[in-house]
């Protein structure tokens, strides 16, 4: 950013370009972060009954539909 600022040769568009490549990058986080922590919230169903499981025994894969 400081590079951008500093040439003098240059107008605002490249600028503009990193500010919106840095706005897009912080809410591909931000989404990441929030679908993680939804994820982490919904209980896992079994797959025969659908009704929700009360322990999560390890080496079993989890999945979802979005």
């Amino acid at each position: 950013m400081q590079r951008l600022v500093l040439a003098s040769d240059q107008s605002l568009g490249p600028l503009e370009i990193q500010a919106a490549h840095d706005v897009q990058e912080w809410l591909r986080q931000t989404l990441e972060r929030g679908a993680q922590a939804k994820a982490d919230a919904t209980p896992p169903l079994c797959p025969v009954c659908a009704r929700q499981l009360h322990r999560v025994s390890p080496g079993h894969s989890r999945s979802f539909d979005a």
